[in-house]
């Protein structure tokens, strides 16, 4: 029996009530289908039951009705529960306030009543809005027995024992009250430092009993931007390289394209003959910026904060000079059946990020991904294969490999393969029957995509002959064949077939019968 998946997306319940209208008994069901090989069930016809259970997931059913429902191109089904074939109870009479509930949901995909899987969830929130529906019945209001609130318009003044205290220093209100300003007011001061009274008489930048530096001429010389180049310098570091360097930092160091543009020797400030280097650090300074000039994208240079750190920008960077994706190779699909297939492939590359999950995603369609049928084959570099089922006889299949690291997952080169199916051969009729032989023979018109490797007839004194009964051989591949019969009984009825065998299976024609002559 074939198993199959319901996955519920989600649950609501719809409730509308009016004052003058009697609230709706539905509730609105969604779920998602797939079937045993985790496909979406799309587009199909299905059966659906829905019960409701009270107290436990296992508990008497109060309310169970039948409906069919069509799936969407998404593998969604919709069903109104109150608006099926009721079987058993009524939504209007459960008491949603007396316990707990739950909604079991039984599928049948073929559209009958043959439900092959049962998926049960507990009614929450929601659903208990139908019992809000009681106010409906309501004839005599209750009594209000909480004290009515009245407006309060009355002023501070008005208030019964009100505070005395009302002063900024002991004010029992919580709060300053107005009074009268008695304080000198404060008048904005206009004056200059100068007309102070009793101003600093030390205000040089050593003894100044202000606080803070007063203006002073500027005694020492001034600063004017130099503008000269290194060379011009006087008593200019000698030793100027990476390695020994007595000026105490490193000088200006060229990319790829500046020393290309100086000259060979680059100024002759860092290396010496790019073009043949003779000293072995600059040789090994020309490998370096060969290389990070083929890492550059456009014009621009990619920025390294270290070994382990970087600047990541999609499409631009990369990390440490090395792809930040992995990279993956598609192997060709082999142990092609109708029903199923082995494929695989190989990641020769994790991209400097581990590997996480790798396999192979297959569809219909062209460039599959992982948003369709896939496998999870391990992961790290290397080989792996995958042994699929439950594909579709005669049927074309586009095949990816995978891989994901840290940064995304991406896809090998696309395959393609078209699954297996039996041959198929008609039986033709039997001509010159005598006591002991007869002539027959067959047609194979298709061969299900792989080879025919042995077709013929096959006969018995019953019906339905196989060729674990007497049979011929007569060739292989697709066309038509003479089978010669031997060996029978006079005045003996005989049923005959062609047979055709590929590595699926064999396949047979429609079944003829004939008599042999007396002696």
């Amino acid at each position: 029996m074939k198993k199959y998946f319901l996955t519920t997306l989600f649950f609501l319940l719809t409730i509308t009530a009016f004052l003058t209208a009697q609230t709706p008994q539905r509730m609105s069901y969604q779920s998602v289908l797939r079937d045993a090989q985790n496909r979406l069930v799309t587009n199909r016809t299905v059966g659906v039951q829905i019960s409701i259970l009270q107290n436990s997931s296992t508990g008497p059913a109060v309310y169970v009705e039948q409906q069919t429902a069509t799936t969407n191109a998404h593998g969604l089904v919709t069903v109104v529960i109150g608006t099926g074939h009721v079987i058993e109870g009524s939504l209007a009479t459960i008491q949603w306030e007396n316990g707990t509930y739950y909604i079991r949901t039984q599928i049948d995909l073929n559209g009958g009543s043959n439900y092959t899987y049962t998926n049960t969830n507990q009614v929450l929130t929601v659903p208990y809005a139908f019992h809000a529906k009681t106010a409906e019945t309501l004839t005599v209001f209750p009594e209000e027995t909480d004290p009515k609130f009245t407006d309060w318009g009355y002023n501070y003044y008005s208030l019964e024992n009100r505070p005395t205290h009302l002063s900024g220093f002991y004010n029992d209100v919580g709060y300053v009250t107005p009074s009268t300003e008695t304080d000198p007011k404060f008048v904005a001061w206009g004056y200059e430092y100068d007309s102070l009274q009793n101003a600093p008489t030390n205000v040089s930048d050593f003894t100044n009993d202000a606080g803070y530096v007063t203006p002073s001429t500027e005694t020492d010389p001034k600063f004017v931007a130099w503008g000269y180049e290194y060379d011009s310098l006087r008593n200019a570091p000698t030793n100027v390289s990476e390695f020994t360097n007595d000026a105490g930092y490193l000088t200006e160091k060229p990319n790829l394209d500046s020393v290309l543009t100086v000259g060979n020797s680059a100024g002759k400030k860092r290396i010496k003959d790019l073009a043949t280097p003779i000293d072995s650090n600059d040789a090994v300074t020309k490998i370096f910026l060969e290389n990070f000039a083929s890492l550059r994208v456009g014009n621009r240079d990619t920025l390294f904060l270290g070994d382990s750190q970087w600047v990541f920008i999609p499409g631009i960077s990369v990390l440490n000079g090395m792809s930040s994706v992995p990279t993956v190779i598609t192997n060709l699909v082999s142990n092609i059946k109708d029903t199923s297939a082995t494929f695989g492939g190989n990641v020769t590359s994790d991209g400097n990020a581990t590997v996480t999950a790798r396999g192979v995603c297959w569809s219909t369609s062209s460039n599959p991904t992982i948003d369709d049928s896939y496998t999870t084959n391990g992961n790290g570099l290397g080989y792996f294969t995958s042994n699929i089922t439950g594909l579709m006889a005669n049927t074309t299949y586009y095949v990816r490999a995978y891989a994901t690291n840290t940064f995304e997952t991406v896809y090998g080169n696309e395959v393609s393969f078209k699954t297996y199916d039996l041959p198929t051969v008609t039986t033709t009729g039997v001509s010159n029957i005598g006591d002991y032989t007869a002539t027959c023979g067959g047609e194979v018109t298709l061969d299900g995509n792989t080879s025919v490797l042995v077709r013929g007839v096959c006969w018995s004194i019953s019906q339905n002959p196989t060729i674990n009964n007497p049979h011929t051989t007569d060739g292989v591949g697709v066309g038509t064949f003479t089978s010669y019969i031997t060996g029978l009984q006079p005045t003996t009825t005989y049923y005959v077939r062609a047979y055709a065998t590929n590595s699926v299976g064999t396949a047979y024609g429609e079944e003829k019968s004939f008599t042999t002559s007396g002696n």
